[in-house]
């Protein structure tokens, strides 16, 4: 996400909020300079070497099985510590807390392996699509699962119109969103909103891994599309916060088919039915 201060807000500048926001920030170059040395790094040590078709479908149902359960645990642990009858929150939720570290003590483990399985699986179908520069599927499907920023939207209060968004670390709590949303109100007569996202279009894409495998199939082609029109005039305008709705839209609709190809390639058994045929010409139905 980018922040254009050229925006006019009632005549004038929109108001500088770096003072509210400074110490809440995304920092994005860090995360993409590690990231990407991460990539580097399993490129050459190529964590799915000697992994046969069905022991990688395998691993990745498992990965993201025991991810929805650490999202699971950490909805049941938050609950806990925000009910105001609890009066021992650590001792009601020490056996969770417990199960919680061992999960993603192996989640951690996983990352590296599931996420070059589902950037190859990806790349093959984009490839047999023919969404290709050169024959090979370009920006190369690359994914971190990882909890994306979450993003600041601020917009006028007599209308709804998005004049700015900032991105926020991600592990801010709603004590500090909500501090942070009335900070915007009070300082700067604006409404604001701090929502959480489920992917990020970076590269490699950010993705949430606790919403099983259809979503995450979807998910992880939309972020793959944005990454590509970024390399053709529709991505390129977007420079100029020119058409966020129809590349939006485009994401959604190419990201939804390619996910339910990389399902029905790949994990059929999970992949939705097929839609019924059309009725035959002239007949008539309800």
């Amino acid at each position: 996400q980018t922040c254009f201060h050229s925006n006019l807000y009632l005549g004038g500048m929109l108001p500088d909020l770096s003072s509210l926001t400074n110490d809440l920030r995304f920092d994005l170059a860090g995360w993409e300079v590690a990231s990407i040395r991460g990539k580097i790094n399993d490129f050459f040590d190529s964590p799915i070497k000697g992994l046969a078709e069905d022991q990688q479908v395998e691993m990745v149902k498992e990965y993201l099985r025991l991810a929805r359960r650490a999202g699971e645990l950490e909805s049941t642990i938050e609950r806990v510590y925000s009910d105001p009858a609890q009066t021992e929150p650590q001792t009601a939720t020490e056996g969770d807390r417990a199960e919680l570290a061992a999960i993603r003590s192996e989640l951690a483990a996983q990352a590296s392996t599931v996420e070059a399985i589902l950037e190859q699986q990806l790349a093959s179908l984009i490839e047999a699509q023919g969404l290709t520069t050169a024959g090979v599927a370009w920006p190369p499907p690359r994914i971190r699962f990882t909890e994306p920023p979450q993003l600041l939207v601020v917009s006028p209060r007599e209308r709804i119109e998005r004049l700015r968004s900032i991105d926020l670390k991600p592990e801010l709590d709603g004590a500090l969103r909500n501090n942070l949303e009335q900070a915007v109100a009070r300082n700067h007569n604006l409404s604001a909103y701090v929502t959480s996202i489920g992917g990020y279009g970076a590269w490699p894409a950010m993705v949430v891994d606790r919403f099983g495998l259809p979503w995450t199939a979807e998910t992880v082609a939309h972020e793959w599309v944005h990454n590509y029109l970024a390399f053709h005039p529709l991505g390129l305008s977007l420079l100029a916060n020119k058409n966020v709705n129809i590349n939006e839209t485009v994401a959604s609709i190419v990201g939804e088919e390619l996910g339910q190809a990389l399902l029905q390639a790949y994990y059929p058994d999970l992949a939705p039915p097929p839609p019924p045929p059309p009725p035959p010409p002239g007949e008539h139905t309800e």
